[in-house]
């Protein structure tokens, strides 16, 4: 059976503020055949995002002028819980909407500071007008709409708190976090705030050779 995929590229992306490596901090690793067409890995650990970012388009293009088909990973969400984009009263299509709205809003500088709670915040007081759903914050970083533990029980009942896919998992031992937690062990919705826009980025670089699953490619 013929590969789906010439090369791999995963990226383990991160939110963390300050330039830095190992530990929290972005690195990347590639699956790809040499000359010879033995499969062989290379992995890249770069101190920013904005780093990151140029490697990834780096290594894009120079699969892309071998002809080469290549699937790219990331981990973070690439959406929210059904619903979000209609709370914020944004048009189009729920997921190009959300991912339009993030861009424009998120800051995110190459020394690593960002405004991924400000953005947050934001979006808790366009969706509730209170602190969820998205929570947890430093809390030098907390404020009105924004705090630096979950809310009570039964705040935003109306909202889901995971995605589809999320709650099919969570029916087995798995236990994925919601997109809404912002800090903590294993939290995932700064990495996603600050993970869309450069995604965006990527795809728009890419134009209609590139394609980001499931929502442009069904």
């Amino acid at each position: 059976m013929a590969r789906l995929f010439d090369a791999v590229i995963i990226a383990d992306w991160t939110a963390a503020e300050g330039k830095k490596l190992g530990d929290q901090s972005v690195w990347i690793g590639v699956a790809k055949r040499d000359v010879r067409f033995r499969l062989y890995t290379e992995t890249h650990n770069v101190a920013t995002r904005a780093e990151g970012e140029a490697l990834l388009n780096k290594l894009i293009s120079e699969h892309r002028k071998r002809g080469d088909r290549v699937l790219v990973g990331l981990d973070f969400n690439f959406g929210y819980p059904a619903g979000t984009a209609a709370r914020l009263k944004l048009d189009g299509s729920p997921w190009a909407a959300m991912w339009k709205f993030i861009a424009a809003n998120v800051v995110d500088k190459a020394d690593n500071t960002n405004n991924r709670y400000q953005v947050a915040a934001k979006i808790n007081r366009l969706m509730t007008d209170e602190a969820w759903p998205m929570w947890g914050a430093p809390a030098k970083q907390a404020q009105r709409w924004l705090t630096t533990t979950k809310p009570p029980a039964g705040s935003g009942a109306d909202i889901p708190e995971f995605r589809a896919t999320e709650d099919a998992v969570r029916k087995g031992k798995l236990q994925p976090k919601s997109v809404w937690q912002m800090h903590g062990a294993g939290a995932v919705g700064g990495q996603t705030l600050v993970g869309i826009p450069m995604v965006r980025r990527l795809l728009e670089s890419l134009g209609p050779s590139g394609a980001v699953w499931p929502f442009g490619t069904g």
